[in-house]
């Protein structure tokens, strides 16, 4: 039974908005920015942590890119950089020759955006993950104040996913302000000539620390030394499993359920609430993050039928 310590976000240093101004226009990524990253097994627990940050920058076309990478030069060469640039309030990315959008700031409920995606994980749902573009819908907004640190937290759903399949739950990818997306590697891969599926051996991937030259914010524990296979005392249960409709969550008061897919992508969050329908998903093996209302983590797998 995994248990993690949530959503302990901390504010180090200075009062200032997340959306630093100069000359009229966001800055993206923010000075030294760093971005930690703790990889899922498959049994649910950390196995691995990755920090990537800005390694340099790069002139293309006239127009100046930041180099955004993993930082440990043995891991980088398997895990190609991304190039980004900010104007106007929208960060692009740089890639297979195109620039394309990377995300807005001050989104709103039902915009629409598409970027790039040349992959996907695992071996499912090969004509979305195949698929170079990835248009994303925002669902839902909010304003998270740590510290005097205003941040908008914004959902995107994957439209294309929900297009081609016809299933109502879809990948939904996690943006916050300052940070960027903190649920997944930058919208999946930013590889050249990729293969539709990168075999993986974790099940998701999540920012658990963003840093930079003013802030530090906290996410979660990634703690890789201890792994834990043997139910405590008063542990959850999730019934039934299989379950074809509708689960239960017993033992713990649920405050927030993330429902991950085979490719560990986020396919259905729901709050307030120990029972979670998921009918709306195909066959397969799902991982249930539940966190309680005192910011404790449990991951429970599920098997849909």
């Amino acid at each position: 039974m995994a248990k993690v310590l949530f959503f302990l976000l901390l504010a180090v240093a200075g009062t200032a908005k997340a959306q630093v101004k100069q000359e009229g226009e966001l800055i993206w990524p923010q000075a030294d920015a760093k971005w930690s990253y703790c990889l899922i097994g498959q049994n649910g627990e950390p196995f691995d942590k990755e920090t990537w940050g800005v390694k340099g920058d790069s002139l293309i076309d006239g127009k100046r890119y930041d180099i955004i990478g993993l930082l440990d030069e043995k891991k980088a060469s398997i895990k190609p950089d991304l190039l980004t640039r900010c104007h106007n309030d929208t960060v692009f990315r740089y890639v297979n020759n195109k620039e394309y959008p990377y995300f807005k700031f001050d989104m709103e409920i039902g915009d629409v955006f598409t970027t790039f995606r040349s992959a996907g994980w695992m071996n499912s749902w090969n004509d979305s993950t195949c698929s170079s573009v990835l248009p994303l819908r925002v669902i839902e907004k909010e304003t998270l104040n740590i510290n005097d640190v205003e941040l908008n937290r914004y959902l995107l759903a994957d439209t294309l996913f929900s297009y081609l399949y016809g299933v109502d739950d879809t990948p939904v990818y996690e943006l916050v302000d300052r940070i960027g997306v903190i649920n997944a590697y930058p919208f999946i891969n930013n590889a050249e000539g990729t293969d539709c599926f990168i075999s993986t051996d974790f099940l998701s991937v999540e920012v658990f620390k963003y840093e930079d030259k003013t802030h530090t914010f906290l996410f979660s524990e990634c703690d890789i030394t201890v792994v834990s296979e043997h139910p405590l005392e008063g542990s959850i249960e999730v019934f039934p499993n299989p379950v074809s409709e509708t689960v239960h969550i017993e033992g713990v008061e649920a405050d927030e359920v993330m429902v991950y897919n085979a490719l560990g992508q986020m396919v259905k969050m729901v709050r307030g609430t120990n029972e979670i329908d998921l009918s709306g998903l195909v066959e397969g093996v799902y991982m249930l993050r539940i966190r309680d209302k005192e910011g404790i983590i449990f991951l429970e797998k599920v098997m849909v039928r």
